[in-house]
């Protein structure tokens, strides 16, 4: 999962770092033309890490954004989040998860409401690495 977040760093169009503190509460964007990356959030334990958010164009109709953990794991525990994603008037297609063993969250963990992703009743709190997609 390190490899992978390195090897979009280098080819990102659009790239930014973030900490992530213990207890924080905080909204991080990255905004690139019409293309706008955003993570809000409230966590706890851990220690201060590094994130990094990316927003990669694959082609003239495929947008990636893409944000994480370069380090994993993650010993931040997520009490709440809020994940969006659009270029335009278009928003992301898909979304996938993983957890801090780079296990991919399934569907009961997080829930797709009004073009964001939020966490559902199942949520364990680990996230490591998260990715969407747009298709124009």
């Amino acid at each position: 999962m390190a490899l992978l977040l390195l090897i979009v760093q280098v080819h990102a169009d659009s790239d930014k770092e973030f900490n992530i503190k213990p207890e924080g509460k905080e909204t991080v964007e990255l905004v690139d033309g019409d293309m706008k990356c955003s993570f809000s959030y409230e966590c706890s334990g851990g220690s201060s890490e590094s994130w990094s958010m990316s927003i990669i164009k694959e082609d003239k109709n495929h947008y990636i954004c893409m944000f994480g953990r370069p380090n994993p794991p993650s010993y931040i525990l997520f009490k709440d989040f809020t994940i969006t994603f659009s270029k335009g008037s278009k928003h992301f297609t898909t979304v996938e998860m993983m957890d801090n063993r780079g296990a991919i969250l399934i569907n009961d963990q997080y829930k797709l409401a009004n073009n964001q992703v939020v966490p559902a009743k199942n949520f364990g709190g680990q996230l490591a690495l998260v990715t969407l997609n747009i298709r124009t």
